[in-house]
């Protein structure tokens, strides 16, 4: 008799399921990972843009410059490809906004959208599942 060599279907099905079942472990904790990140990196945009209006008020005594165009640099409406990013600026005050995109990797998290104002006073919209703005803005 001869001997054969290679795999059954029965281990391949073994062995596929068991791929399947760390794949349906694994992913939710990349996707939370994901999420996570992109929090942080928006945190960090508006904290660095809020820094920005804080030297121009410094510099100029007012967020926005009413009587001519925008600071150079300083039109906030950019964003990244996951959060929309504005900038509400009056001559002693700022907010900014970031909120996910509707059709992004963001939209329906538990975070909602970014609040920061010129106080320093960071919030959070429509928050959801029982998080917290001390939760989402990492502190």
């Amino acid at each position: 008799m001869s001997r054969q060599c290679g795999l059954t279907l029965i281990e391949m099905m073994i062995v596929i399921a068991i791929v399947g079942i760390l794949a349906a472990v694994a992913y939710p904790s990349y996707t939370e990972y994901l999420k996570r990140a992109h929090r942080s990196e928006i945190a960090g945009l508006l904290t660095d843009t809020a820094q920005q209006l804080e030297r121009f008020y410094s510099r100029n005594g007012q967020y926005s410059d009413v009587t001519g165009p925008p600071a150079v640099g300083l039109e906030i409406t950019q964003g990244n490809r996951v959060y929309t990013v504005a900038a509400e600026r009056g001559i002693q005050s700022f907010t900014l906004t970031a909120m996910p995109i509707a059709t992004g990797v963001m939209s329906g998290d538990k975070c909602g959208g970014f609040l920061m104002d010129n106080v320093g006073k960071r919030d959070n919209l429509n928050l959801a599942g029982g998080a917290t703005s001390t939760l989402c803005w990492g502190r």
